[in-house]
């Protein structure tokens, strides 16, 4: 049903993609149960991105409202990365580092992953902004709103000393081409 209603979806409403919270949604992505569900994506050239990282939703309830960050991990999304060409890693804190490395490597790899850095600039660490050159096609601008607005966001970003081609790819052009196109 799920192969159905995701053909049906891109046929003849015009999906572009689909985005996951795989711990909100208490699921393993690199489950071979769901490579078919990937494998249709794919086929159809759905962008799918994967909410990695920290989730706020949870935070300071008890029992993390029963959220389980085991399913936030952006190593779950290694193994099926490269088998599915449409995949984009959404990553957040505290695994900023962990997953916004994972998508840098996998981008400058070659492997059609997008990130979406919706953290606070001023916590990237710097191995993200050294590797911003290589993956400048590959970064998406995104602020988590109403947790993050898009000012405090964009002042953030604005210290950085970024070149203006760089800068417009990520808050502009990627995505573009991305919502137009597809995934290069």
């Amino acid at each position: 049903m799920a192969l159905d209603e995701l053909t049906r979806c891109s046929t003849e409403l015009g999906l572009r993609g689909l985005c996951f919270n795989a711990a909100r949604q208490q699921f393993d992505p690199s489950d071979t149960r769901f490579h078919p569900l990937w494998e249709r994506a794919s086929e159809l050239g759905l962008v799918c991105l994967f909410h990695t990282g920290m989730v706020g939703m949870g935070a300071g309830q008890p029992g993390g409202m029963g959220i389980k960050l085991k399913y936030a991990n952006p190593l779950l999304l290694d193994d099926v990365a490269g088998g599915f060409p449409s995949f984009d890693d959404h990553f957040g804190a505290p695994r900023l580092a962990l997953g916004g490395r994972a998508t840098c490597d996998a981008a400058a790899q070659g492997q059609r992953l997008h990130g979406s850095v919706r953290r606070c600039p001023q916590y990237w660490p710097a191995e993200i902004l050294q590797q911003l050159k290589l993956v400048q096609n590959k970064v998406l601008f995104g602020t988590d709103w109403p947790v993050l607005t898009p000012e405090r966001w964009m002042d953030e970003f604005d210290a950085f000393d970024i070149k203006d081609e760089i800068r417009s790819k990520i808050l502009i052009e990627n995505a573009r081409r991305v919502l137009t196109q597809g995934p290069p």
